[in-house]
């Protein structure tokens, strides 16, 4: 078996639609076709001219998460404002 292979077969979900899988779950599929010894890691790094394995580290380093909007933050700030104020009453003994 070809180390460097691509798995792109689709296949159908119980939902019925059809899709390629993230490059997690590809490189987790030729990894169990290898035979799954040794970690993961070991195994995305042993391949070497793969796409996935590109596109398997840039998630890792969280390149492809968005920063959060400023209604986000704001949304954010309120909750657990909410959150604090909620456990200083609890530990007061107020209801």
């Amino acid at each position: 078996m070809s180390e460097d292979k691509v798995v792109t077969e689709k296949k159908q979900n119980d939902r019925g639609k059809v899709g390629e899988g993230t490059a997690g779950k590809r490189l987790k599929a030729l990894w169990h076709e290898a035979g799954a010894h040794g970690s993961f890691k070991s195994f995305v790094r042993s391949l070497s001219n793969n796409p996935d394995v590109s596109m398997w580290w840039a998630s890792k380093r969280c390149e492809n998460e968005r920063a959060r909007s400023d209604l986000n933050l704001k949304r954010v700030r309120e909750e657990r404002t909410a959150t604090r104020a909620a456990k200083r009453k609890k530990k007061e003994g107020g209801k």
